[in-house]
């Protein structure tokens, strides 16, 4: 059985996260996607739905889609891990989310210390520092 490496699908609007995102799970040795929208997150998933262990969402994607979006990945998999990032913009209290179905929710910008909820979120055996 060959070992593979996490991956985490983000998504947000925002070029300057998704690349910055990136960068940081990459040099963690970590597979990322990227998606901009609800229509290219859930385009994503479905291509790349076995290499995918954890969704990076951003709450308020596209204005208020974040939910429209977390809705749209459990109908596509009810097994799919979510983390939504919420800022301080955020209509979406950290309840809300929880209870539409994310398994955790970060603030955006990630923290170093949420970077590394995210590796622990991905297991024991992913990479961490």
């Amino acid at each position: 059985m060959i070992d593979k490496n996490p991956g985490i699908l983000v998504v947000d609007c925002e070029d300057l996260v998704r690349s910055m995102c990136a960068s940081v799970f990459r040099s963690h040795g970590i597979t990322v996607l990227l998606a901009n929208s609800r229509d290219e997150a859930t385009r994503v998933y479905q291509a790349h739905q076995d290499e995918i262990d954890l969704v990076l969402l951003d709450a308020m994607i596209s204005g208020q889609g974040g939910l429209l979006t977390l809705g749209s990945l459990l109908a596509i998999d009810p097994g799919v891990r979510v983390c939504c990032l919420n800022g301080g913009s955020s209509k979406y209290s950290r309840e809300d989310l929880l209870n539409s179905g994310a398994i955790e929710v970060l603030s955006r910008p990630l923290s170093d210390d949420d970077v590394q909820s995210v590796l622990d979120l991905l297991g024991p055996d992913s990479p961490s520092e």
